[in-house]
């Protein structure tokens, strides 16, 4: 098992998915104080 690529999930997700997985990610990395 193998996580995939940032652009295989970019492929995967619809540009909704894609949307909400951008603001969660942004979230995360503001969390984190990067």
């Amino acid at each position: 098992f193998r996580l995939p690529t940032e652009d295989e999930i970019r492929d995967l997700i619809k540009p909704e998915l894609r949307c909400a997985y951008a603001s969660m990610t942004a979230a995360e990395q503001r969390l984190k104080g990067n």
